[in-house]
């Protein structure tokens, strides 16, 4: 993956911690894949999902969706989603999600493939490349009751 290694790592983690936040039950898988000339990386959750007309208001800042008032769990300040996927765009990828009320979402972080690695700092180690070749069944799979 051509992408810097702790930015990565920073967009992946909110994602997951946004799944934990919102999944009271059920599971929360991540995944990745290349395809395309990208690594995407997959985080889905059984959680609430969120309606179809918010799915590109939850990537603008200081933006919470919550389908009751009673369901809000949130303790931030609706930040990540909107800095992650800046930070993905910048290193020339982005974050997309799909998603259904009640049956849970999928984010998919994709960034771009490196078949060479540049001249300089590494961009990741071989220990994390290997992580992101795990086949889209599960790579972690948590089940929550």
């Amino acid at each position: 993956m051509h992408a810097d290694e702790e930015r990565a790592r920073q967009i992946v983690l909110n994602l997951v911690q946004n799944a934990i936040r919102f999944t009271e039950t059920g599971a929360i898988r991540v995944s990745s894949r290349v395809d395309c000339g990208f690594v995407r990386i997959h985080v889905a959750d059984t959680g609430r999902g969120i309606a179809a007309d918010k799915l590109e208001a939850i990537f603008e800042p200081f933006v919470q969706v919550s389908p009751d008032a009673g369901a809000v769990r949130s303790k931030g300040l609706g930040l990540g989603l909107a800095i992650s996927r800046d930070l993905a765009r910048r290193m020339g990828g982005d974050i997309l999600v799909t998603s259904t009320l009640g049956i849970g979402s999928v984010f998919e972080l994709s960034l771009p493939r490196s078949d060479s690695r540049p001249t300089g700092r590494p961009v990741y180690d071989e220990s994390a490349e290997a992580q992101l070749h795990t086949p889209p069944t599960s790579a972690f799979a948590a089940g929550r009751s």
